[in-house]
């Protein structure tokens, strides 16, 4: 049964201005892992989610704890609402959530040692297609193979990608669809490290471009500390 456990006002310190933790922390390969409700400013935009949050165990929550009663009246009233959809087991998650449920389950499919991401185009909430990062199509997957060259050399993320044998999942995504229905569609991105922790779903500029060439019109990923991200207009303009 959840439960508020801790409210946080994150004060444009993270995507969401309060964070709600519903259930008490457990502890996962050196992970604090937990339930909560991300919300913005206004309830009624839809960007509110409820999923495990992850984050290292020594790291302190960077938003100042608050009660319930601190809380704008509205926003109240939609986290008891919540709650109770919870209860009775009615709880529907939002598309941006359902999209990003779908997004993890891609990433399982991926071939990459490193870390594991799954990519979904969408447009009208129906999916246009999906994708993974792996070894191109008949190639030896790394996975199989058992080595990570970028791994071996203690190559930070973000660096050296022409040592990477792999294709992004945004790249798979983008080549799996068909050109005009991705015109004007969102793609949704989420990824797991090594140690099943999220990954930080931002796009690299590669992937950028590839997305902003494809016409692709919104970026949401899931951040690293497990809230969801709707990409700024920057990202399409790399």
């Amino acid at each position: 049964m959840y439960k508020i456990t801790a409210i946080y006002d994150n004060g444009g310190k993270t995507a969401y201005r309060y964070t709600v933790v519903l259930n008490e922390y457990v502890v996962v390969n050196g992970h604090r892992v937990y339930t909560a409700l991300f919300l913005s400013d206004n309830p009624d935009c839809g960007q509110d989610i409820a999923q495990v949050y992850s984050s290292n165990c020594g790291e302190q929550h960077p938003g100042k704890e608050i009660t319930l009663d601190d809380l704008p009246e509205d926003v109240q009233k939609h986290v008891i609402e919540r709650l109770m959809q919870i209860k009775q087991g009615c709880l529907r998650p939002a598309w941006r959530e359902y999209f990003i449920e779908i997004a993890k389950v891609v990433s399982s499919r991926s071939t990459c040692l490193r870390r594991r991401y799954g990519a979904v185009i969408v447009k009208d909430n129906v999916i246009v297609s999906t994708g993974y990062n792996g070894s191109p199509r008949g190639s030896v997957n790394c996975v199989d193979r058992g080595i990570c060259r970028r791994k071996e050399l203690n190559i930070p993320s973000g660096q050296r990608y022409e040592l990477c044998e792999a294709v992004h999942a945004e790249q798979n995504a983008v080549i799996n669809g068909s050109p005009e229905r991705m015109k004007d569609a969102t793609i949704y991105i989420a990824g797991f490290e090594e140690d099943n922790t999220f990954a930080e779903g931002r796009p690299c500029l590669l992937c950028g471009r590839v997305i902003r060439n494809a016409q692709i019109k919104e970026v949401v990923y899931l951040s690293k500390d497990g809230s969801i991200v709707v990409g700024e207009d920057s990202y399409l303009k790399i």
